[in-house]
């Protein structure tokens, strides 16, 4: 019997400007908050948007992990599901 896939969710786009990042350090942000949006929104969240941006500003540099909390929990946010995505 096959293994249950993971919930995931699908990002079309996403765009972060980091001041002090590299490229791997972004890409390895975008799969955290991928996965942190996937274990976290209802299913009433689902949809497809058009677009949705979320300003996040931060006292101090922040590792990738934290950068992705933060980003995943704004999404969540704006999306309905929360802020504990």
């Amino acid at each position: 019997m096959a293994e249950p896939r993971p919930p995931f969710a699908r990002i079309g786009t996403l765009r972060l400007r980091l001041p002090a990042g590299s490229a791997a350090e972004g890409r390895e942000i975008a799969i955290q908050v991928g996965r942190r949006l996937a274990l976290g929104l209802p299913a009433g969240a689902a949809g497809r948007w058009g677009g949705l941006s979320v300003r996040l500003r931060q006292a101090r540099p922040a590792t990738p992990g934290e950068t992705a909390v933060a980003v995943a929990a704004a999404i969540a946010g704006r999306l309905g599901g929360g802020e504990d995505a």
